[in-house]
């Protein structure tokens, strides 16, 4: 009887070493230092569910918990090599010691994305030298909603820290389809069914569940600062994740400062931005229309806000990694057009050799710039949140590089709605453009047919733009 207990023992004992060696196999071939098998396998869960990312999705739970933290799986599966060589160059010894944990930081973090994220679907594919992923989302405006489902459901949702800047703007309701979707409304908010898979989840939500140390290998923390404020009291990051950070938009000067400390740093860089598309080729997944997912992404300025992010890039003379198709959008179907929200990724690390130092303007400048700005009143040309919003930008000193990026981005936009303003607008203001403001309209490089401006344009110019030329489209 002994005998037989023994045996039973010896093979319960191997059992569970076949099974615990097999989980590790299956694990280790999942990790996302094995490459595309870790995202590919994370996207065969919804095996059922095939067209959970190829189609409207922007309501449904499993895309809104998933899309963040599957986007950075996809990352590290792609470039793990960068992120590896940035967390050697941390240690003295020149090697990573297994028990610190991957430090990433999500500056521009909300919780209607980044907080409604199930970041375990990340850390469930760490490699066994990684024992803990620890993300930290810092959150200088909490409740923003950039195209994502309003979180109104959420007690803890603060009406008056959210803001819509800069949000798409169309209203559309579409018919019920699975995935989940919703409506679109006038100002760009995306609105879900009250039963709704998303509902419950936002009614539980509570930022105590959310922001703490999970265990089982995840730590999310929260910052209820901007980057710049934040960066002096975190560790040092492994890899620092951006989704849709807007620069170098007008009201988005405030990246100038961390942009510029984080390439200096040399930290690995990944942005994931948004394309909108006029018709429904940004479904294609057969490499027909766009690259296949998860495949090398080639790109210009004018492609989506991807092209914005590598106007800025360049501009500050980034060391670009590669370009890439996120396997995980969303997707939010609008009147004639089609925004997939993180379909292009981007990772940068450091500068190109031989760029310049960065030049910031001087005391005296930054003085002049706030007795101009005191003296211009935006509201009366801009509506009251905008007015607000661009003042404050504007009071922020940026270096060169973001002042070069904004005017590389914006200058096209300018002059074509001059010429628009020209042919179609008042007497009164086609008179002043060909009479009044001609000297200066040449000087800014808004004329056909005349030399291009090769410099930025100054403070004076930009408020005489949005003053005189009432430019609206930032």
């Amino acid at each position: 009887m002994a005998g037989t207990r023994l045996i039973c023992l010896a093979l319960m004992v191997c059992f569970v070493q076949l099974s615990t060696a097999k989980e590790l196999e299956q694990f280790s071939q999942n990790d996302w230092s094995s490459g595309a098998s870790a995202w590919q396998s994370a996207m065969g869960k919804y095996e059922a569910e095939s067209d959970l990312w190829t189609q409207p999705n922007f309501c449904d739970a499993k895309v809104l918990h998933g899309s963040a933290p599957l986007t950075v799986l996809f990352g590290l599966s792609t470039f793990w090599d960068e992120v590896k060589k940035r967390r050697n160059s941390l240690e003295p010894s020149g090697a990573a010691e297994t028990s610190k944990p991957l430090e990433i930081h999500i500056p521009g973090a909300a919780y209607p994305f980044e907080g409604r994220s199930d970041w375990s679907l990340l850390s469930d594919h760490r490699p066994p030298d990684v024992p803990k992923v620890r993300v930290v989302l810092v959150l200088g405006t909490p409740w923003h909603e950039d195209n994502v489902p309003l979180m109104d459901a959420a007690r803890e949702h603060d009406e008056v820290d959210k803001t819509n800047l800069l949000q798409f703007g169309v209203s559309i309701r579409k018919p019920e389809v699975k995935p989940e979707v919703g409506s679109v409304g006038s100002g760009g908010e995306l609105q879900c069914r009250k039963k709704g898979s998303l509902a419950k989840g936002d009614e539980d939500f509570r930022k105590a569940d959310l922001c703490r140390d999970h265990g089982n290998g995840l730590e999310v923390v929260c910052v209820e600062k901007y980057y710049q404020e934040a960066a002096a009291e975190l560790p040092k990051p492994d890899l620092v994740v951006m989704f849709s950070p807007g620069f170098p938009q007008l009201a988005r000067r405030s990246w100038d400062k961390p942009l510029r400390s984080l390439m200096d740093s040399d930290v690995p860089i990944m942005v994931n931005d948004l394309l909108l598309n006029t018709d429904s080729k940004i479904y294609d997944v057969t490499g027909k229309s766009l690259p296949k997912p998860g495949t090398d992404w080639t790109f210009d300025r004018k492609t989506g806000e991807g092209g914005m992010t590598l106007t800025a890039m360049e501009a500050y003379d980034a060391k670009r990694v590669g370009g890439w198709r996120n396997p995980f959008p969303i997707y939010i179907p609008q009147d004639d057009a089609v925004i997939a929200k993180n379909i292009m990724v981007q990772l940068y690390r450091g500068r190109n050799p031989g760029a310049r130092p960065w030049v910031m303007p001087s005391r005296d400048a930054l003085k002049r710039r706030k007795r101009l700005l005191n003296l211009v009143k935006f509201s009366d040309f801009l509506d009251k949140d905008n007015a607000k919003e661009v003042k404050k930008s504007l009071l922020t000193p940026t270096s060169t590089a973001y002042d070069k990026a904004m005017w590389i981005f914006y200058r096209d936009t300018v002059k074509r709605q001059v010429m628009v303003k020209r042919a179609k607008d008042s007497k009164k203001y086609r008179d002043r453009l060909r009479n009044k403001w001609k000297p200066i309209v040449e000087k800014l490089g808004l004329v056909n047919g005349r030399r291009e401006r090769d410099t930025p344009w100054t403070l004076d110019e930009w408020t005489f733009i949005l003053a005189q030329l009432k430019f609206t489209e930032f």
